[in-house]
């Protein structure tokens, strides 16, 4: 898995700029920057609506008929 996470840093850091803000956005990414201290301060709130995927049967909640 850490190797995995590895290649895909690779790919986001060779990324085209308009790519890579779209996934900073979709993570929720947000930068702060306080020149007087000069430093950045980096946040990811992710969006858990969008995160979670929800699956439905087809069926009902009553038992199955013998």
């Amino acid at each position: 898995m850490v190797e995995g996470l590895a290649d895909l840093s690779g790919v986001v850091a060779v990324a085209d700029p308009q790519d890579k803000a779209e996934l900073y956005a979709g993570m929720g990414l947000r930068l702060t920057y306080r020149p007087e201290k000069r430093e950045v301060e980096a946040r990811i709130k992710p969006d858990l609506h969008s995160m979670c995927q929800r699956l439905v049967s087809e069926g009902g909640l009553e038992p199955p008929c013998p």
